[in-house]
Order: structure tokens, then C-alpha cells, then sequence
């Protein structure tokens, strides 16, 4: 293989290996509070809230205005489900960044 394969092969791993955003942490726990906005963004905390992360403010968690609608919906129907039901959910986040609107973004939730 040539040095300039090589080299774009060596590019294309590096940038592959950073673009890569996804979560690598869950958390369960019973819904405490849900809050939705007309910008499409809805904070969320739990009973058992994080009490700290590396980037993010970690008071709530967050699902982005820029979310898709369909899935937004989605997160949002299985928290006011758990909550109004007082049942456990697992949050799937990132623990070292990755925030939304400088809250930690949520990646999937899961009712139990």
C-alpha cells in the first residue's frame, strides 16, 4: 500500500473514532420532575439525579429542542409514563460530555 493510502486510510480512522457521539453510561430511577418548553426542549431529573459531571450542568437531564419530533414525542411519552406511574426508568447517557443545551443530552430511555 502507498504511503498516501496510508496516510488517508490513517485520516479517515481518525476522524471516523471522533465523529462517533453516543452514551456510555445509564442511570435508573424514578421520574421527580419533568419540564417542557416552547422551544421544543424538555428538561427532566430524577429522584436519584447525578450530582456532578465533567462538562455538563447536572442538575437535569435533556432532551434538545433539536431532537426529532417523532423521537422527542417518544422520550417524552415514556417520561410523563413513569412518572405519573412512580415507575423505574433507565436513562442512557454520556457521563464525560456530549451536553444539550448545557444539560446532560439523553440518548435513550427505557421504562422498565
Amino acid at each position: 500500500m502507498s504511503i498516501l493510502k496510508r496516510l488517508y486510510v490513517l485520516c479517515l480512522l481518525v476522524i471516523s473514532a471522533n465523529s462517533q457521539a453516543g452514551y456510555d453510561a445509564n442511570i435508573q430511577g424514578k421520574v421527580k420532575q419533568v419540564m417542557t418548553y416552547s422551544s421544543g426542549s424538555v428538561l427532566f431529573s430524577l429522584e436519584n439525579q447525578p450530582q456532578s459531571h465533567p462538562q455538563c450542568q447536572s442538575s437535569f437531564f435533556a432532551i434538545p429542542a433539536s431532537t426529532k419530533e417523532s423521537i422527542a414525542n417518544r422520550f417524552l411519552s415514556r417520561l410523563l409514563a413513569a412518572f405519573s406511574t412512580k415507575e423505574t426508568i433507565n436513562i442512557g447517557f454520556d457521563s464525560k460530555g456530549d451536553c444539550a443545551e448545557s444539560w446532560i443530552r439523553v440518548h435513550r430511555i427505557e421504562c422498565k
